[in-house]
């Protein structure tokens, strides 16, 4: 393959994992969806950095980055799809129940009315109040947020990764290999 395809490849790994956030966000689960993108991308890096710098230890930063991306993604992708396509609504709550998981985490589960819709809401810090506003998204993609958890620090997060992104495919195929030194030939 030739070199501007692996730079390709590199560009599209690191896009799926700007985007594996959403994933983990999206109402009808698919988190283990997500874990499997974000496995693949790392892998799909990982390799195209060995054909760009065969040789290196690139590949290891390579890794590095594709974690801080996807790490990036979890944090502030679904707060920016919400502040691009959410808005606030003053909700009711219909049920709630408390419920644990096989750890002994507690966790809340809330049915809402919000507008005309009736949502599903789990909270880990306990009830929501009888009238609570939500960020609903309007596209329906992703389930609704608390207005705290759509911050313009998380939006940035994600446009932090993709500057980081940008960066390690401009600095990668140009950096040049320094000939091993008579004191490395000799040790190794």
């Amino acid at each position: 393959m030739s070199r501007p395809l692996w730079v390709a490849v590199l560009v599209a790994a690191q896009l799926a994992l700007l985007g594996v956030g959403l994933l983990f966000g999206l109402q009808s689960g698919w988190g283990v969806t997500g874990i499997v993108v974000a496995v693949g991308a790392l892998v799909a890096a990982a390799r195209a950095t060995t054909r760009l710098r065969p040789k290196s230890n690139a590949a290891v930063g390579t890794i590095v980055v594709g974690i801080a991306l996807a790490m990036a993604s979890l944090y502030g992708a679904p707060s920016l799809w919400m502040a691009a396509f959410g808005s606030s609504q003053d909700c009711a709550v219909l049920s709630r129940s408390r419920d644990s998981s096989r750890s002994g985490s507690a966790f809340y589960s809330h049915q809402v009315r919000c507008g005309d819709r009736t949502l599903d809401v789990v909270v880990r810090d306990g009830y929501l109040p009888e009238v609570t506003t939500l960020v609903v998204d309007r596209t329906r993609v992703l389930g609704p947020a608390r207005p705290d958890d759509v911050s313009p620090l998380r939006a940035w997060s994600v446009a932090l990764g993709a500057v980081l992104a940008l960066g390690h495919v401009i600095v990668l195929p140009r950096l040049t290999r320094k000939p091993a030194t008579a004191l490395k030939r000799r040790f190794l």
